[in-house]
């Protein structure tokens, strides 16, 4: 059977295509790219953007290391293409020098480049596309459970592709005693909080043999969708896209994940949990309600009747502990969305009282105290297909689904700090390495005006940057393929005081520090 990254034939648009139809695009960070030697980080890689010649670039570190998760790093020194004005265009570098004493394992290297603009919702809305929500839940469509094991694995391997083209994945498996538990993770990370998440997730398993293109492909769509835009930007806190195996099974995969797949140092804020959300009809009398509703929720009963029973509004389901996370959402739909119709529920305690409340992943995390929605089209009171062989990507409405996917980004836009400036992280091993750099075999000076430099070894065409303490590149230079003795007259007058020298060739790299007396 073809794999599910056959079936995501992805739509042919440029980035120069995005960049055109946007009045202000986003800055974009290319060819990303981390070399490191011994306790050096060379970063390179484009910033790009059409509209601004001057970017502002910072570059934060973080641990990695499961003990001392998402702690900031400081190094000892950060030199090159950083700071306020820095020109977009090609060829970006960024010189880190860890401190030696540093004892992290895993450092994770996260990139902002900044037009220093508002962010435009408007404009990011408009690139929600019901045509790929539409694509994404005719490839996802078919039994993804055990009773297709060869579709529901290339769904999983699917996932991880899809969101690994825009950000780390990980694909949390987890053995059970008559099957695996696959969840799959993608991961944002914010630039001042990122500890903190913000969860956008949808469950993946069908069920039985029902083809599952409401239940739930829908929502997987809708946290592709999502993906996709959202994590071209920097965000203050961390956003996570999470799809969840097992939901059908009772829950199974979201209780493995809150229980034992988020770190102790990570606190979930607040979660968008999709529950079927393409079923959109406006034939009165289409909308069921379940026993009691009337008594539990007066005035939402009384819009459903209003609106005569039509199936045509996005029920928003909080408990009271959800409820500014509720007023948020309906807010930003309200204010962005104004062709979605939005009816929303509060229930109290963790929705006990009113079980058919609790029928999603959302429940999980109102257990557990965490502020959680759940988005619905109403699954059974309103899509009699639901859970039947007739659950067809035929039968829903792409357009809903879109301004669903729509008030969700302004909603997440708005809880992780969305900001106008591209974003890009990636984690690096700093382990022992039996490969030396330039730092034991190079001895530098200043004296006057020159800076001198003696190898032990042939310099080899190394490239040689002289900055001041502050990180301000003064000088650059080169050495001959067998020079192991050069000097370097500096174009200013040098003050007494610490300076660093990059030294960098094709497989070595070493920031040295040198002191000047003045003499």
């Amino acid at each position: 059977m073809a794999t599910l990254k056959i079936y995501f034939t992805p739509l042919l648009i440029s980035l120069t295509a995005i960049f055109c139809q946007a009045q202000n695009a986003v800055p974009a960070i290319e060819n990303f790219h981390i070399e490191r030697q011994n306790n050096n980080l060379t970063i390179t890689f484009d910033a790009m953007d059409p509209d601004n010649t001057a970017l502002d670039i910072s570059c934060k570190l973080f641990s990695a290391d499961d003990a001392t998760l998402h702690e900031e790093i400081q190094p000892q020194l950060i030199t090159g293409d950083i700071g306020f004005p820095v020109a977009s265009g090609l060829n970006k570098l960024i010189v880190v020098s860890l401190n030696q004493q540093q004892a992290h394992a895993q450092v994770r290297v996260l990139l902002k480049v900044s037009d220093r603009e508002p962010l435009d919702l408007i404009d990011l809305l408009k690139q929600v596309s019901p045509s790929r929500l539409s694509e994404s839940v005719y490839a996802l469509q078919g039994i993804r459970n055990n009773r297709n094991p060869v579709f529901y694995d290339s769904v999983r391997q699917g996932l991880v592709e899809r969101l690994g083209e825009h950000l780390p994945v990980r694909r949390l498996e987890i053995a059970l005693p008559q099957q695996s538990c696959v969840n799959v993770e993608a991961s944002q990370f914010g630039h001042d909080h990122p500890s903190e998440m913000v969860l956008i997730d949808a469950h993946y398993d069908s069920y039985q043999n029902a083809p599952g293109a409401d239940d739930n492909a829908s929502g997987v769509a809708g946290v592709l969708e999502a993906c996709r835009i959202l994590s071209r930007y920097s965000t203050k806190r961390s956003l996570r896209y999470v799809c969840f195996d097992l939901e059908e099974a009772g829950l199974i995969g979201s209780l493995l994940y809150e229980g034992s797949q988020v770190s102790p140092r990570e606190q979930i804020h607040s979660v968008l949990n999709y529950e079927m959300i393409g079923y959109y009809t406006d034939e009165p009398n289409t909308q069921d309600l379940p026993a009691g509703f009337n008594i539990l929720f007066p005035e939402a009963y009384n819009q459903v009747i209003a609106n005569g029973r039509r199936g045509n509004f996005l029920t928003n389901v909080a408990n009271v502990s959800s409820h500014t996370l509720r007023t948020i959402f309906d807010r930003n739909a309200a204010d962005h969305v104004p062709d979605l119709k939005v009816i929303s529920l509060e229930v109290t305690g963790n929705g006990i009282i009113a079980p058919d409340l609790r029928r999603s992943d959302h429940a999980v995390f109102w257990d557990n105290g965490i502020p959680a929605l759940m988005l619905s089209d109403g699954a059974n009171f309103r899509n009699k297909k639901y859970h039947t062989l007739n659950d067809s990507a035929q039968y829903l409405n792409y357009e809903f689904m879109a301004n669903i996917v729509r008030a969700t980004i302004a909603t997440a836009a708005e809880l992780a700090g969305l900001e106008h400036a591209g974003s890009k992280s990636q984690t690096i091993s700093i382990s022992s390495s039996a490969e030396s750099g330039y730092d034991n075999d190079v001895k530098t000076w200043l004296s006057g005006n020159k800076l001198y430099l003696q190898s032990y070894k042939p310099l080899g065409g190394a490239k040689i940057i002289l900055y001041d303490a502050l990180g301000t590149q003064l000088a650059s230079g080169s050495t001959s393929q067998d020079s192991e003795y050069r000097s370097f007259t500096m174009p200013q007058h040098l003050y007494p005081g610490l300076y660093w020298i990059h030294i960098s060739s094709k497989h070595k790299n070493a920031v040295l520090k040198v002191f000047y007396n003045g003499q």
